[in-house]
C-alpha cells in the first residue's frame, strides 16, 4: 500500500529530476550561444588547409564558389580533389601558385586535368623540374589564361576581394630568388580575412611588411613551412592575426622560435602535420576544427 508519505517523496524526485533536466538544456544552449555553430550563424567564407606534408595545399569557399591556392607536391594534387569532392564544388574559379618549387605546383597538372579552372595567377620565377613542365602541358591542353603578376592587383570574387602582391624584385640572390618571388594573396570578404605567403624569406618578408595597406588578417599562413627569421618580428607584428597555420611535417617539422613568437603574439597556431584545417569565417569571428 503506498502512503501518502511515499507518493510526496517521489513527487519531489520527480522535481529535481526535471529540474536538472531543464538546467542542462539551459547550460546547452547558453554555451551554443556564445560558441556559436556553422549552422546558426552566416558563413563568409571557409578556408581548407590541407595536410600534404611539408607542402602547400589550401582551398578556400566564399558564396559557393571555390579559389585554391597551391596544390602541393605531385600527392598534394589528389588531396585537393578530394576536398572539392567532399564540399560538393566542381570548378575553380582561381589557382594562385605563389611560386614554382615542386611542393607548391607539383599537384597543379592533377587538378587542371580534372577540374575546369578558370584562371590561373602566377608568379614570374620558375625552376626547371617535372613537376614544371606537367604544369605548363596540363595549362596548354585545358587552353587557361595564366597570368603572371607583377604589380599589385585587385581581383573581384562574389563579394570577396582579393588582392595578390607580387614580389618587388626579380633577383634576390643565389638560392633565394625562388622563394622570395613568392606571391602573396589577401582574400577578405566582409570584415574577415585571409593572407598567404608562399615561402617568403628574409627580403621578402620586408617588403611585406612595409605594405601601404592594411595586412591586418584574422588568418595568416606563416610562410616558409615555419622556419624561423627576425623578419617574422616586424611581419606577424603587423598582420596581426588571430590564427595562423604552419605547413610542416614530422619529417620537417616547424621552427620552435617561430612557434614561440606566435605564443608571444597570442596568436592560435595550427600545424598541419598534425592534420588538415577547417577554418570558418563569420561576421563576429572566427572558428577552427583540426581533423
Amino acid at each position: 500500500m503506498t502512503t501518502k508519505k511515499d507518493f510526496t517523496g517521489k513527487q519531489k524526485l520527480l522535481v529535481v529530476v526535471l529540474l536538472a533536466s531543464a538546467l542542462i538544456v539551459l547550460v546547452a544552449a547558453l554555451i551554443l550561444t556564445q560558441s556559436g555553430t556553422a549552422s546558426d550563424k552566416p558563413l563568409l567564407m571557409k578556408v581548407y588547409a590541407l595536410n600534404v606534408g611539408k607542402a602547400d595545399a589550401f582551398v578556400i569557399t566564399a558564396g559557393g564558389r571555390a579559389a585554391v591556392v597551391d596544390c602541393g607536391e605531385v600527392i598534394g594534387g589528389a588531396a585537393v580533389l578530394g576536398c572539392f569532392e567532399d564540399i560538393g564544388i566542381g570548378e575553380i574559379d582561381y589557382l594562385f601558385i605563389t611560386h614554382f618549387d615542386s611542393d607548391h605546383v607539383g599537384g597543379a597538372a592533377k587538378i587542371i586535368n580534372t577540374l575546369p579552372v578558370g584562371k590561373i595567377y602566377t608568379s614570374f620565377e620558375y625552376r626547371e623540374s617535372p613537376e614544371y613542365d606537367a604544369y605548363l602541358k596540363a595549362v596548354a591542353d585545358a587552353g587557361i589564361d595564366a597570368e603572371t603578376i607583377t604589380a599589385r592587383t585587385e581581383i573581384a570574387w562574389g563579394d570577396a576581394q582579393i588582392t595578390v602582391y607580387p614580389p618587388q624584385k626579380t633577383d634576390y640572390g643565389k638560392n633565394n630568388t625562388s622563394n622570395n618571388s613568392s606571391l602573396a594573396v589577401m582574400i577578405r570578404v566582409g570584415n574577415r580575412s585571409a593572407f598567404f605567403t608562399g615561402d617568403a624569406e628574409k627580403d621578402r618578408l620586408k617588403e611585406l611588411s612595409a605594405i601601404e595597406d592594411d595586412i591586418s588578417c584574422d588568418l595568416l599562413k606563416i610562410p616558409s613551412h615555419g622556419e624561423y627569421r627576425g623578419a617574422l618580428i616586424e611581419f606577424i607584428s603587423r598582420a596581426s592575426p588571430e590564427y595562423a597555420v604552419i605547413t610542416s611535417s614530422a619529417a620537417e617539422p616547424e621552427d620552435e622560435e617561430t612557434l614561440l613568437l606566435l605564443e608571444k603574439n597570442n596568436v592560435k597556431t595550427y600545424l598541419t602535420r598534425n592534420g588538415g584545417i577547417e577554418f570558418s569565417f563569420f561576421e563576429d569571428g572566427t572558428e577552427a576544427i583540426q581533423r
